[in-house]
C-alpha cells in the first residue's frame, strides 16, 4: 500500500507494521489507532487492505472511500471469518466470531467519532465521561464511585481527574470528616463545558443511530440487554 505524497516511507512503514502487530491481540488499541491512521495517511482512491491474525482465525478488510465532505466509507462488511474456520474451529462458531468482532469495531468507531467531537472541548471520551458523572451529581463524589461507575481501575480514574484537574475543569478537595477520602466536584468552567458539549454528542448519535428506525433501535437495545450479562459472568 502506497504512502500519499509527502509521507515519511518510515513513518508509513512502521504504522503498518503497528496495525499487524496490534490486530493479533482482539480489541487491540495500537493497532487500530495505527489503522486509523493509516487511512488517513493513503492517497485519495480506493484501497483495500486486509489483515490476518496470528492464528488465522478472521479476516478483517477495510474498504475506505476517501469523501472530503462526508469522511470515511466503510463497506458493509468488514470482519469476515476466514472460509477454513469452520475446519480449523469446529468447536466455534464463525457467525458469532464476526458479530463480536464487528461489535468491537463498530465501538471503536463510535468511540473516534464522539473523541472528534470532544476534542474541540480539551475532552477524551473517558474524560467526557467523568465529567458528566460529576456534572449529574448535586454533591461531591469520591473517585472510588466514579471507578465503580465506569468499571474501571481507581488508578485510571486519578489519571482521568489528574486531566480534568490540569484544565480547570474540577477539582479536589479532602473529605471533611475522613483523611483517606477525597471528594470531587465540577468547577463553574467545568459545568458550563458539560452544558455545551453533552447537547453536541447526543445531537450527533441520533444521527449515527439515524440509519436504524426506532423499532430497529429498540430490537438492538433488547439483544445487547441479552448479550451483556453474558459477558460479566
Amino acid at each position: 500500500m502506497p504512502a500519499a505524497r509527502g509521507v515519511d516511507d518510515d513513518h508509513f512503514t512502521r504504522l503498518i507494521g503497528q496495525v499487524e502487530e496490534g490486530m493479533r491481540h482482539v480489541g487491540g488499541h495500537i493497532g487500530k489507532a495505527a489503522l486509523f491512521e493509516v487511512i488517513d495517511l493513503v492517497p485519495d482512491a480506493d484501497f483495500v487492505t486486509a489483515l490476518q491474525d496470528v492464528n488465522g482465525l478472521f479476516l478483517l478488510v477495510v474498504n475506505v472511500q476517501r469523501r472530503p465532505a462526508s469522511g470515511r466509507h466503510l463497506d458493509d462488511e468488514i470482519v469476515k471469518g476466514a472460509p477454513d474456520f469452520a475446519d480449523r474451529y469446529p468447536d466455534a462458531s464463525a457467525k458469532a466470531t464476526e458479530c463480536a468482532m464487528n461489535l468491537v469495531m463498530t465501538a471503536d468507531l463510535l468511540e473516534k467519532c464522539i473523541a472528534g467531537l470532544l476534542a474541540d472541548f480539551n475532552l477524551s471520551p473517558a474524560t467526557g465521561l467523568v465529567l458528566s458523572i460529576l456534572a449529574d451529581s448535586e454533591s461531591p463524589v469520591s473517585p472510588n464511585a466514579i471507578a465503580d461507575r465506569l468499571i474501571i481501575s481507581r488508578a485510571s480514574v486519578t489519571s482521568l481527574l489528574d486531566s480534568l484537574e490540569k484544565r480547570g475543569y474540577a477539582s479536589r478537595r479532602p473529605h471533611p470528616s475522613d483523611r483517606r477520602m477525597i471528594w470531587v466536584e465540577p468547577t463553574e468552567l467545568g459545568r458550563k463545558i458539560a452544558d455545551e458539549f453533552r447537547p453536541v454528542v447526543h445531537r450527533h448519535q441520533k444521527e449515527w443511530l439515524g440509519v436504524l428506525s426506532e423499532k430497529e433501535q429498540s430490537q438492538l437495545l433488547e439483544m445487547l440487554q441479552r448479550l451483556q450479562p453474558a459477558l460479566l459472568e
